[in-house]
């Protein structure tokens, strides 16, 4: 049987896991990047502004919706519901917010620029920022920010 480390078992785990340990592989580096997020999901201070915040994410009202399909299937028109027209407010505020961006860097068609057309934030997300890389990359712009920019 192999001896007891000097600590205990746990005391190498805890030194390396904790970043004290300088030969971390990816993984366990990764580890170390768990730790302090689950740390920090545990702050008060983290953890109010994250119970904060999912009562600002909008909710799809599920009676609403299905009274929109029940149209659908009819064949009678459907209005967007509120949570699509929350949703639609949100995308637009946030690709105008990269259209301006675009423009700081020096982009000159940035007011024609077309951003994809969906209500899931993530999506839209990826399609603004793609082509705000993009627009770096052929303006050879690396850093497109300064530290003193939001």
């Amino acid at each position: 049987l192999p001896s007891t480390p000097r600590g205990g078992w746990d005391h190498d785990a805890r030194q390396t896991r904790s970043g004290f340990g300088g030969n971390e592989t990816a993984e366990e580096q990764e580890d170390v990047v768990d730790l302090r997020w689950d740390a920090m999901g545990r702050d008060p201070k983290i953890r109010n502004i994250l119970d904060e915040a999912q009562l600002d994410i909008p909710k799809e009202n599920p009676r609403e919706k299905q009274k929109q399909l029940d149209r659908a299937r009819r064949n009678k028109k459907t209005k967007a519901t509120g949570y699509e027209k929350t949703m639609k407010r949100e995308i637009d505020a946030y690709n105008e917010t990269m259209r301006e961006r675009l423009q700081a860097i020096g982009v000159t068609d940035a007011t024609e620029e077309q951003f994809r057309d969906t209500l899931h934030p993530g999506e839209a997300v990826v399609d603004a920022l793609l082509k705000y890389h993009t627009h770096c990359q052929g303006l050879g712009k690396l850093y497109a920010f300064s530290q003193d920019d939001d």
